[in-house]
């Protein structure tokens, strides 16, 4: 998957990540999943493991659910040194439907 955002704590900076995920749980109302990926931090580039459990509340809805995911992440700091973070994130996902040619 691929996720864009901006955080706005002290200072406001974008976050862009690129992640390869597994599901091991694919219920019809749960998913749940983890993976590996990549991932900069306003200009700061990590290598993260994303761990999410995936709730579709309303089928009928179509494909939108609700995201719970923490990520731990590596990443080469300002003063060249690897910096070991957690960051948990929430998040509503749709997808878009994939048409056949």
């Amino acid at each position: 998957d691929f996720k864009g955002g901006m955080t706005f704590s002290a200072l406001p900076f974008f976050i862009l990540e690129y992640n390869l995920n597994g599901r091991f749980v694919y219920k019809e109302k749960v998913k749940v999943y983890s993976g590996i990926g990549i991932t900069l931090d306003s200009y700061v580039p990590g290598v993260q493991v994303p761990i999410g459990i995936e709730f579709i509340p309303v089928t009928e809805m179509g494909p939108l659910s609700v995201i719970f995911e923490v990520k731990p992440k590596i990443s080469l700091g300002p003063t060249n040194f690897l910096n070991f973070s957690f960051s948990p994130h929430v998040g509503i996902a749709y997808y878009l439907k994939q048409t056949k040619k």
